[in-house]
């Protein structure tokens, strides 16, 4: 009977573990998001894919995938990471919407994790990320 009982499936946890410019242009600005998903499971899973979009004050400005699969030990985390452009006009725009005063811009990443022999899992995680001083408006 215990045995059954870790054989119970438990869904992944998955967070964004954090946020950073890596780079850009007036045209596009990288992005590099780092999600932590973590197997509460007694046995390994493999996440065969990643679907994101990014909000910025409720408007989606970014989305990206990962498509290469990730095997996670049984009850271990591990950190898979995505990276998104951003159209750098598009996002200057809701920049002074999603401000905050401590000069960070609020965002949610939504999304999907194909894990193998379990299905879609979704998630949604609010966040913030440190504006450089030269792109905040006064």
């Amino acid at each position: 009977m215990a045995g059954c009982a870790s054989l119970r499936w438990q869904k992944p946890k998955i967070a964004l573990e954090s946020a950073r410019v890596a780079g850009g242009n007036l045209q596009d600005t990288r992005v590099q998001l780092t999600l932590r998903i973590t197997n509460p499971n007694a046995r390994e899973i493999i996440v065969d894919s990643v679907r994101f979009d990014v909000l910025v004050a409720g408007e989606k400005v970014g989305s990206g995938q990962r498509v290469e699969p990730v095997t996670i030990a049984a009850q271990a985390e591990t950190r898979v990471e995505l990276d998104t452009r951003f159209r750098t006009l598009e996002l200057l725009q809701f920049m002074r919407q999603a401000m905050q005063a401590d000069g960070t811009l609020a965002y949610t990443v939504v999304g999907e994790a194909e894990v193998r022999d379990f299905g879609r899992q979704s998630f949604n995680q609010p966040g913030s990320l440190a504006v450089p001083r030269l792109l905040q408006s006064k």
